[in-house]
């Protein structure tokens, strides 16, 4: 989904006026938002239609379930980076001026950097509850 939203970038980089790209954006946006959440629900499942492991969510003391959480919230900026597009594709020209660039444009860029403490918590919090359990990763990742 990323290669889609980059992709788009792409055609709307030479201002060839392709509006018609927020959308395509933003249901991208939408899909990522479905994956992550069903991420959160069932754990990294593979193949997704193999079933769901929702252990996790059954017991507070599963080492696992502060990462279901913040799945959540990631799936919430991404259903408003989803939302941010779309309404671009809506509001044509909403707030541009001279100095300024639209409306939405400000509002993605806090949705953007919503994104830094959902990833700073992910790496903490792999470093500091995973470390020697099963569920501990290599260092490739």
């Amino acid at each position: 989904m990323q290669f889609v939203s980059a992709c788009t970038l792409l055609a709307q980089w030479d201002k060839s006026g392709r509006d018609h790209m927020y959308v395509v954006r933003g249901c991208a946006s939408l899909v990522r938002a479905i994956v992550v959440l069903r991420t959160s629900a069932c754990g990294r499942v593979f193949p997704p239609w193999a079933g769901c492991d929702a252990e996790p969510w059954r017991g507070h003391e599963n080492v696992r379930l502060p990462f279901r959480c913040i799945h959540v919230l990631a799936c919430v900026r991404q259903l408003a980076n989803a939302w941010s597009l779309l309404n671009q594709y809506h509001l044509v020209g909403d707030g541009v001026t001279p100095d300024n660039g639209h409306r939405q444009l400000w509002i993605r860029a806090r949705i953007r950097l919503a994104g830094v403490p959902i990833q700073l918590a992910r790496f903490v919090l792999k470093i500091v509850l995973l470390d020697d359990t099963r569920y501990e990763r290599g260092d490739v990742e």
